[in-house]
């Protein structure tokens, strides 16, 4: 991939992130792991993505172990590469609150292919959905 066509795709990368937004209006929140073992607060309806450093090459890859599915949906997840092929990047999860309560998302960063193995990262957050 030539230079003109990674400038367009980091340009339109970059205008589809400042124009989302959540349905009550709020920029959608965006979560990295700063925010490990924190709690945060949504309405009823609102999306978040959570962005994990990740490089899929290694065969590790990002997993929800936990999260209550009647609170909330996960939606697409998608990696984001930070420079060419083999390299790494960010795994980006979405999750859309869809009924109001609590919930803790956890995730695991580990090879699907090795049974019994410890998984090389992990991620919490505590979820709590407000009604509008």
């Amino acid at each position: 991939m030539n230079n003109k066509q990674n400038f367009f795709r980091v340009v339109t990368l970059v205008v589809a992130i400042f124009s989302m937004q959540t349905v009550t209006g709020r920029e959608m929140l965006r979560i990295n792991e700063n925010e490990n073992a924190k709690t945060i607060s949504l309405e009823l309806g609102e999306t978040f993505e959570v962005f994990l450093e990740s490089n899929p090459t290694t065969g590790y890859q990002w997993v929800v172990d936990e999260l209550e599915p009647s609170i909330m949906k996960q939606g697409e997840s998608s990696f984001i590469r930070t420079l060419g092929v083999g390299s790494g990047g960010n795994h980006v999860f979405r999750f859309n609150s869809i009924a109001k309560g609590e919930t803790v998302l956890r995730l695991s960063y580990q090879r699907p292919f090795e049974a019994n193995v410890a998984p090389l990262k992990s991620f919490k957050l505590n979820i709590v959905v407000k009604s509008n």
